[in-house]
């Protein structure tokens, strides 16, 4: 059945009475969590425009998302920054894109190295919630998941089970038109 509130808050006031953590008193009960999805630490998502199935991993070590692309080539449109990319599908087909770019980032990858990358917004849609969020746009070539989905996007959203995988099939209906 579960913990009432009125009894989760007796065990939790025993446990630092006796100097244990709040922790023991067993996992986080839907109704504290206010009733947030759970989801996987790998997730199929869509990326808008286009909707353009992809592998991600959620990364709570990340502040912004990251997306693999190729053929990343800035350009003025306007006397804007923009820049066109090719994301490439769960089934490896091309899918060119063009946006406007949000600003630049540095980001620290291991031993310390800087990298500066373009960050751009793009719609994400996880399960049934989207977002627009920004997404820094990298060569993922090698590495295993395409993309990462990172803090921004999963802020006050959902949980996530690290011992879940592929549990949220990506369907949007407040995503754009295909």
């Amino acid at each position: 059945m579960g913990l009432h509130f009125v009894e989760l808050r007796t065990v939790i006031l025993t446990l630092a009475i006796l100097g244990l953590p709040a922790c023991a008193a067993g996992p986080v009960l839907a109704a504290d969590a206010d009733a947030k999805p759970v989801v996987g630490w790998i997730e199929d998502v869509f990326v808008h425009p286009g909707d353009v199935l992809i592998r991600a991993k959620l990364d709570t070590g990340a502040d912004v998302s990251s997306l693999h692309a190729v053929e990343i080539e800035e350009f003025d449109k306007k006397g804007e920054r923009w820049v066109r990319f090719i994301l490439l599908d769960d089934g490896g087909k091309k899918v060119p894109m063009e946006r406007k770019v949000v600003r630049d980032i540095t980001i620290t990858r291991h031993r310390g190295r800087e990298e500066q990358r373009v960050v751009v917004l793009l719609g994400v849609c996880l399960g049934k919630l989207y977002k627009m969020v920004e997404v820094n746009l990298v060569d993922r070539t090698g590495l295993k998941y395409p993309m990462l989905v990172g803090r921004s996007f999963m802020a006050d959203a959902v949980l996530i089970d690290p011992s879940r995988e592929l549990t949220a099939r990506p369907h949007c209906e407040d995503a754009p038109e295909r």
